[in-house]
């Protein structure tokens, strides 16, 4: 049966599995079968850990988002790793960091263009937010 965009804890409930039984009831579910696993936001290798199983079925593609390059004290990552293909995903280009920031803080620079000050202040959070969209949005959002 096929489960399409599901979160965890919606499969865990199909599967009728509850409290600490339940990422083993996942990881049983997953064995054998091909599955596209989105994991997002891993900051440490117990959450890998934790929550992959070891065993996936052939033709299965897990992709973890993490701002960590490495996860060399998993136990997951270290018996996965010669199957892992890693993707660094750079930040954006300044100038396109700049307009997304701008774009998310609601700033119309058709109309007026932004003050020396406020050109140095956007290029400080810009680099502090390494060209990461999300920072950049948050970031122009708080303004």
């Amino acid at each position: 049966q096929a489960v399409s965009s599901m979160q965890l804890q919606d499969v865990l409930k199909q599967l009728g599995a509850t409290g600490q039984h339940s990422l083993q009831a996942f990881g049983d579910y997953v064995r054998g079968r091909a599955v596209l696993l989105v994991v997002d936001n891993i900051w440490t290798a117990g959450q890998l850990d934790q929550l992959l199983p070891k065993e996936f079925g052939q033709g299965s593609r897990i992709i973890i988002t993490s701002r960590q390059q490495s996860f060399s004290d998993s136990s997951w990552w270290s018996e996965m790793k010669p199957q892992l293909f890693m993707y660094l995903v750079p930040g954006l280009p300044n100038a396109t960091a700049l307009q997304l920031f701008r774009w998310s803080a609601g700033l119309d620079l058709s109309v007026n263009l932004p003050s020396k000050d406020l050109c140095d202040v956007e290029r400080k959070i810009i680099r502090y937010c390494k060209g990461l969209p999300l920072a950049l949005r948050l970031a122009g959002g708080l303004l």
